[in-house]
């Protein structure tokens, strides 16, 4: 949520202003925060979204074990741990963002690499971290918790259908038995109606 906010209210409108005016008017210190807490809020959006699918796999998948680890404090140890990994790797952002005037007027907050090669190695350890990282995770949780899930549907299903066969064959077993009793019954009614 706070990620969330800090995009919403820290980024978004300084750079809707910057992208309207065509000029960057909120300063230095400004251009080089502003991307910096746009790459650190969206690294803590995905990394909050592994966390979670992690958890629900342990407390899906080995309920028994993930009892005693998953408290309060575990989650506060894992939320700072994804605040504080996000704020290290988009600390290069933090570096390289500056504020260049443009020909004629106006400013211009950009990023400048001191090669192409690190900027090409650090775009693709954002995707990596930022996309191909967590799009595993998420799907072998997911995956993982759906095959559980179907496996328990599957063996409720069963069980549901081998307890309705019981069912229809003690009623089966019933009928027959009293239908026994009954005829020798009805045999001697009909015998004294004679």
């Amino acid at each position: 949520a706070v990620s969330d906010l800090l995009l919403g209210v820290f980024c978004m409108p300084f750079t809707l202003v910057g992208q309207v005016l065509r000029n960057f008017i909120f300063g230095a210190a400004m251009c080089k925060l502003i991307p910096y807490f746009q790459a650190v809020s969206v690294s803590v959006g995905v990394w909050t979204l592994v966390a979670i699918s992690l958890e629900r796999y342990f407390a899906i998948c080995r309920p028994l074990k993930s009892r005693r680890w998953q408290t309060q404090f575990h989650a506060y140890k894992m939320i700072a741990v994804v605040w504080l990994a996000s704020l290290f790797w988009s600390a290069p952002v933090l570096a390289v963002s500056s504020l260049k005037a443009m020909k004629g007027r106006g400013h211009k907050c950009r990023e400048e690499w001191p090669s192409k090669s690190s900027e090409q190695v650090f775009n693709l350890f954002l995707d990596a971290m930022l996309l191909l990282i967590p799009m595993l995770i998420m799907s072998l949780a997911y995956s993982l918790i759906m095959t559980k899930l179907w496996k328990g549907l599957r063996r409720e299903i069963q069980h549901n259908t081998s307890f309705q066969q019981q069912s229809e064959r003690i009623k089966c077993t019933v009928c027959s038995f009293t239908i026994r009793m009954l005829q020798p019954h009805q045999i001697k009614v009909h015998e004294l109606r004679e």
